[in-house]
């Protein structure tokens, strides 16, 4: 055990530099001197303590002094910990007892440009108190073979700090306070001590993140302009993380801007579109940089998912050029976060609309093309872009196989079975598809198989319009036999595999008519459509409407109806030479964005198919019919694969004049004996015959005794079937007993009781 001796507190005179008029120069028992070069208030006490060492008592490792500050770091490579520094110490107890251990010590260090000593040329008023005034300090970043600093280049401090006695006590919302025995207006910002501003990473994380681990951005380099942010400088930053192997995705360097002071006049006070600011407690021109993206947190991974590499999260854009009506864009960016090795899929940069809320009077609310609407909470000019940005999922050994959350199928195909009868919903079909992403282990949601009416079409005179439990019915524009069996819906189709980006509007598919005009002419009729947002299908929204209104049937009408309803009136249209009702509304122009965001399975987006055409013949199995669909991700630089026609053969019955098929169809016959021609050799199939029936509309040819004759008819089933027999017979009919004179009952028949009657049986 050390004891020391000596007293532990001492008291010493402060502020002893000469005060200036109007206060007095010194206060009582002092008055001014030069002391070496300063001049001051004395004499003052000397308070040099003597040493007190005991050299008769010597510590085992001696009495060191304290370390000397580190010495500059010296390296060769900018930004990297491959530079080295030192401090020494000396030992204090030398002259009477030597000490044990190293006189300096070094260390690694990044390698990085220094920093000259802070300096001002702000000085205090020294008649001033509560640290109402501040002194701005700037240093100079001393470059070396072109590094650069770490840190700021400016720094505010207060001064003065003593507190006021007057009514307003500490200035910049600070207050009264006591450190050290002393009063001042604080709290005081903590010193910042900046030896070491961008330190080497000693401890090896368990991962490389992705994109790796940036430092803060430098300073940057000298500005080129004075004021309201009109300048530009180059900030430069470090990969922190390639202290452990771990590399960075970015640039370490960037333009941005600078001079943030408002400029005087007759300068303007900030430079575009920036705004005059406060910040902290001075007046500054607002930013118009972009940000950086938000870092990631996520292990970066050995290998590279299937659908690429890992994106940033976008940036927020630079500022806007205009703060309403969605009048102008901004570009958001975002970085690569995986390796080149895995590049990612999509772009890096988009222009967004900016500005988006509704402007006020004077100005027009929203600019071309856009309305006001609420969104939310928000009043702001709609319809805006889906912006939304589907992200790959993160996958970090790779084998996570992305499957289609509905699963993928083929197209449906019929089966080889030939519709058994061309019209009537007489006959059944089956249609089949595969699951074609079951072989990776992705389920399909819906039904493999489904068995439903075919030949839906109505028959013709001589034939009954539909078979027996079918009616003549309308379904969209088509004259059917119905009802028709509905098979489950599929769910709504959705594979957002891969998927990285989207196209900003979406793809629509084209509109279709819901209900026809409601009127005939003078621009009176509306009629409604739809469409469909067929992006939706990998998971990308789409902007804008799904239903559209519009005024339909404008020619003029004629007397006695006026000759166009109220807003429109009587025009010509030169180029086609007639009269309308008008003026019509403007059908805006159809400019579909380029994009590459097409959809995951690279098979393009189809409309519907369209309704057959009339058949080219009329017997015969001669004619044929087709429908088209269209491409609706084609103008939008996304190609479709598959077919855009479709042709059946049609008009099915037998000709009634030469050859009852045309050459290659061949003869069959209906459940009611009626034939027809198919495409190919008719199934040979034991059809049943059902029970005797009176034909519909069939009137008995006599009154009494069993003594008429009614046709009746049965159906063999299933139609196409083959039934031995014939179709169409005839059953006596009038069984009542006859009167007098005529013969009771006509042969075979005789007077019998049937029910408690006579009857002819």
């Amino acid at each position: 055990m050390y004891f020391f001796s000596g007293v532990d507190v001492k008291v010493e005179n402060c502020n002893v530099g000469v005060c200036y008029f109007p206060l007095d120069s010194c206060c009582a028992g002092y008055k001014a001197t030069v002391s070496g070069t300063l001049h001051i208030c004395g004499p003052q006490p000397n308070t040099t303590m003597p040493a007190a060492n005991d050299e008769t008592c010597c510590p085992m490792e001696g009495i060191w002094g304290a370390w000397t500050e580190w010495s500059a770091c010296t390296g060769t490579t900018c930004g990297n910990c491959d530079g080295s520094r030192t401090r020494t110490r000396v030992c204090a107890s030398d002259s009477y007892c030597s000490c044990s251990g190293d006189t300096s010590e070094s260390e690694f260090c990044r390698t990085l440009a220094t920093w000259s000593e802070w300096t001002t040329t702000d000085t205090c008023n020294q008649t001033s108190c509560g640290a109402c005034q501040t002194q701005t300090f700037t240093r100079t970043c001393q470059k070396t073979s072109g590094c650069f600093c770490m840190g700021e280049a400016t720094k505010t401090e207060y001064c003065n700090l003593a507190p006021c006695s007057s009514t307003t006590v500490c200035c910049n919302s600070l207050t009264s306070t006591t450190v050290n025995g002393v009063a001042i207006c604080g709290p005081l910002p903590d010193a910042k001590v900046e030896t070491d501003p961008v330190p080497c990473t000693t401890d090896t994380p368990t991962c490389c993140v992705l994109g790796g681990v940036w430092s803060e951005w430098s300073s940057g380099d000298a500005c080129n302009d004075t004021c309201g942010n009109c300048g530009t400088t180059t900030l430069s930053r470090v990969c922190l993380s390639n202290d452990y192997n771990c590399e960075c995705s970015g640039s370490t360097t960037k333009e941005a801007e600078c001079a943030p002071a408002p400029c005087p006049f007759p300068r303007t006070t900030c430079c575009g579109a920036r705004k005059k600011v406060i910040v902290g407690r001075t007046f500054q021109c607002s930013s118009a940089d972009d940000s950086d993206p938000t870092p990631s947190t996520l292990c970066a991974t050995d290998c590279c998912p299937a659908s690429g590499g890992y994106w940033s999260e976008w940036t927020t854009g630079a500022a806007c050029p205009t703060t309403c009506g969605s009048c102008s864009t901004t570009t958001q960016n975002r970085v690569c976060l995986s390796p080149s090795t895995c590049p990612c899929q999509g772009v890096s940069s988009r222009a967004v609309n900016c500005g988006i809320g509704v402007c006020y009077f004077p100005d027009d609310s929203c600019c071309a093309g856009y309305k006001a609407t609420v969104v939310g909470t928000q009043h702001v000019c709609g319809p805006q872009p889906n912006y939304t940005t589907p992200y790959a999922p993160y996958d970090p050994t790779c084998t996570d196989d992305c499957c289609p959350e509905t699963g993928i199928w083929s197209e449906w195909t019929l089966s080889p079975a030939q519709c058994r009868d061309y019209c009537g919903s007489c006959g059944n079909q089956t249609r089949t598809r595969t699951c074609t992403s079951e072989a990776d282990g992705c389920p399909c949601q819906g039904e493999t198989t489904i068995t439903e009416p075919c030949g839906t079409g109505v028959c013709y005179f001589p034939r009954l319009s539909c078979c027996p439990g079918f009616t003549a019915t309308v379904e969209g524009s088509n004259h059917i036999c119905g009802p028709l069996t509905t098979a489950v819906a599929d769910p709504d189709k959705l594979n957002t595999c891969g998927v990285t980006c989207c196209p900003s509007a979406g793809i629509w598919g084209e509109w279709v008519s819901t209900a026809g005009c409601n009127d005939t002419c003078g621009s009176c009729g509306t009629e409604t459509r739809k469409r469909k947002c067929l992006s939706l299908q990998y998971g990308c929204a789409c902007t804008g409407d799904d239903t559209d209104t519009s005024v339909c049937a404008s020619s003029v009408c004629l007397f006695p109806r006026t000759s166009c309803c109220a807003g429109f009136k009587k025009m010509v249209n030169i180029t086609a030479r007639a009269f309308y009702c008008g003026p019509l509304p403007v059908v805006p122009a159809f400019n579909p964005e380029q994009t590459t965001c097409c959809d995951p399975e690279k098979t393009g987006l189809w409309n519907d198919w369209g309704s057959w055409s009339t058949c080219s013949a009329t017997c015969g199995g001669c004619g044929t019919q087709s429908r088209n669909r269209t491409c609706a991700s084609a103008p939008y630089g996304c190609p479709c694969t598959g077919d855009s026609l479709q042709t059946q053969s049609c008009g099915k019955q037998v000709c009634t004049t030469g050859s009852q098929c045309c050459a290659g169809k061949f003869v069959a016959t209906g459940y009611d004996g009626a034939q027809y021609c198919q495409d190919s050799t008719p199934e040979t199939c034991a059809g049943t015959w059902t029970e005797w029936a009176q034909i519909d509309g069939a009137v008995c040819n006599d009154t009494c005794g069993n003594c008429g004759v009614i046709p009746t008819q049965r159906y063999c089933f299933p139609s196409g079937c083959q039934c031995s027999g014939a179709y169409t017979g005839s059953q006596a009919c009038a069984n009542s007993v006859c009167l007098f004179p005529r013969t009771s009952c006509c042969a075979p028949y005789k007077k019998k009781i049937v029910g408690k009657a006579f009857a002819c049986a």
